[in-house]
């Protein structure tokens, strides 16, 4: 599975909140992430919005970066992409990302590859699938990680963006 934590899915008809068994669920969040699957969460309000609390703190992207090796504020998570976009999960700061994207434009130029954003086929990919936009014009995954990496359709879609609201945490175990 390609996606990274933080991503909505749909929320199963009756789901119930994971903490509090008592209340209904409002958001369905994907957890703990690896090579082998993904677990989701079954949010209420009440966690959803400490989730998004917590995720707006600087404690949540700070960290040691998984690929350099150095202390960041801005850690976010990530795949390599060498390893294949079902790979490991990696927690990495925005000087790495940067850095691996730039390699990525600069291999595809070498070999005279379009990118993906300029593909004509924009058929190939089903928004139902992934795509958070709701019925009034806003999108769930609006600023999120996964769309700005891997919606291939986000500057096309005609999307309304919300504040970026950050990406549920996927908990200390991720």
């Amino acid at each position: 599975m390609s996606g990274l934590p933080g991503r909505r899915h749909p929320l199963p008809d009756g789901a119930m909140c994971d903490e509090h068994s008592d209340r209904a669920a409002v958001a369905n969040v994907q957890g703990e992430t690896d090579s082998f699957g993904f677990e989701t969460v079954l949010l209420c309000q009440e966690c959803l919005d400490a989730d998004r609390a917590y995720e707006a703190t600087e404690e949540a992207h700070t960290g040691t970066c998984d690929w350099c090796k150095r202390e960041a504020t801005d850690l976010a998570w990530a795949r390599d992409y060498e390893e294949g976009m079902g790979g490991p999960v990696y927690r990495v700061c925005r000087a790495c990302s940067d850095r691996v994207a730039a390699e990525a434009r600069r291999e595809m130029d070498e070999h005279d590859l379009d990118y993906p954003e300029a593909d004509d086929e924009p058929d190939a990919w089903d928004p139902a699938d992934d795509c958070g936009q709701t019925g009034d014009g806003t999108c769930m995954n609006a600023g999120s990680e996964w769309c700005d990496f891997e919606c291939p359709l986000r500057d096309q879609l005609g999307v309304t963006t919300k504040p970026p609201t950050p990406p549920a945490s996927p908990g200390p175990d991720a």
